[in-house]
């Protein structure tokens, strides 16, 4: 199907598997041209200082040096372990549930919590710049941009964004 734009609202999926076949030598490689619209890739995200934040603190409490996403090698089964993910999404979710639960203020029940998410705007998301919550909109990203995956661009080949990160709210 060299003709086809192919696109993907499943970036990190498809990131990964464009990866293996730039290192499996693929050319072509089939995933070259996919188009997705996303926030920071995850070698941005890495940088943010509030993902850094994240990881010093992890790496402090338990004395484990936490490997980015760029310097990420698969295991003897091929898996590449991404505890650097692991940890700027569960502190990311903490940091959500700290900022919802501070408006909620110190009777925090269901409808305190609706209440604080209804009312919220905009709110800190540890791994993209533009974020926001409110009545009717509970998924908290509001910054994308359009990409698209060069198995040449980076180490190992990524998505790169083709225009600039939005706050799509506006």
């Amino acid at each position: 199907m060299p003709d086809v734009l192919l696109m993907t609202d499943g970036f990190s999926s498809a990131q990964l598997a464009g990866q293996d076949e730039t290192a499996a030598g693929r050319k072509p490689n089939p995933y070259d041209g996919m188009i997705t619209a996303d926030g920071p890739s995850e070698s941005q995200q890495w940088l943010l200082p509030s993902v850094q934040q994240c990881v010093k603190t992890y790496e402090t409490a338990t004395g484990q040096t936490v490997v980015g996403p760029d310097d990420l090698k698969p295991n003897a089964n091929g898996v590449r372990v991404r505890v650097w993910a692991a940890i700027r999404d569960f502190c990311g979710q903490l940091s959500l549930f700290k900022q919802v639960a501070e408006k909620a203020g110190p009777n925090l029940t269901n409808d305190t919590w609706r209440q604080a998410v209804d009312g919220f705007g905009t709110i800190h998301l540890v791994d993209t710049p533009y974020a926001s919550i409110h009545a009717g909109k509970y998924g908290a990203n509001d910054a994308f941009g359009l990409d698209e995956f060069d198995s040449t661009y980076g180490p190992k080949g990524d998505f790169k964004h083709i225009g600039p990160i939005e706050d799509v709210t506006s």
